[in-house]
């Protein structure tokens, strides 16, 4: 609602300023905004955006893992008594967010490496399916949470999510201190230790799940044009488990059949390569 009202209010006061420059273009210039000053007003609210969001991941975070909570209930009611579950997707933000919240001063460096370190331990000694993460755990216990039926155990396509915030951790703290460098490090293992390949089931595509319980009964591909396109940049160029250039070609690309001329409003939205 604060938002809402400021994005408002920045509104109106463009519109005033149109108006007063049509009919007062040589009166009182000194009262009349500059477009630097409009300028400085929308830097603002994106800043305030910005902080707000990383406020929720890192004030909203669940405590024993660090992680982000699949959902938080201002009323504090949990029908499914579901408040310590959390997201590895959603946590693939929420540690993004972190190193943001470092660059642009909202927590110190050393509030942002003392997380992300618990976070790392956390991640790694969590129950993981050939180096993937589940949907949902239970971030108090560190226990798996089925996401449905078959649904309980890796997820690669959250895992993609969560796997390009350790690429941004180890990235952001590998030329840091020492502490920050042994961040870097965990987060790099951690990344290297998805078996990506697995999760081709010796077929030319990506599928979604793998379960020790049910293997791949869920027998989903990964296919779209969609967001899951990350999985596949992410699988084709692990150092130490890639898919081969047909699992691309075959199960994305799908033998060029993802390409289309497909237009909404007269305006191009198929691909064209």
């Amino acid at each position: 609602m604060k938002i809402r009202t400021l994005t408002i209010g920045l509104l109106l006061s463009v519109a005033g300023l149109q108006a007063c420059q049509n009919t007062q273009k040589t009166e009182n210039k000194k009262d009349s905004i500059s477009a630097d000053s409009i300028s400085l007003s929308n830097d603002s609210l994106m800043n305030k955006i910005q902080q707000q969001t990383f406020q929720y991941f890192w004030e909203g975070a669940e405590p024993t893992s660090g992680l982000a909570r699949e959902r938080i209930h201002i009323d504090g009611e949990y029908p499914q008594n579901d408040q310590n579950v959390v997201t590895t997707g959603g946590s693939g933000f929420g540690i993004m967010g972190l190193v943001v919240g470092m660059e642009r001063g909202y927590i110190t460096k050393k509030e942002g490496e003392e997380r992300l370190n618990h976070i790392m331990d956390y991640l790694a000694k969590i129950p993981r399916f050939k180096g993937a993460w589940s949907h949902w755990y239970f971030g108090d216990t560190g226990k798996v949470k089925a996401f449905s039926d078959k649904d309980n155990g890796g997820d690669l396509v959250e895992t993609a999510f969560l796997t390009q915030s350790l690429i941004v951790v180890r990235e952001y703290f590998k030329n840091g201190s020492e502490t920050q460098k042994e961040v870097a490090k965990k987060a790099d293992e951690l990344w290297k230790g998805i078996d990506w390949n697995h999760y081709t089931n010796g077929k030319n595509v990506l599928l979604w799940h793998w379960s020790p319980t049910h293997d791949f009964g869920m027998n989903h591909p990964i296919q779209g044009y969609d967001e899951c396109l990350i999985t596949y940049v992410l699988a084709a160029s692990s150092p130490t488990h890639p898919i081969d250039t047909a699992v691309y070609n075959q199960g994305w690309a799908r033998n060029g059949k993802i390409k289309s001329d497909l237009k909404k409003f007269e305006i191009p939205i198929g691909i064209k390569a």
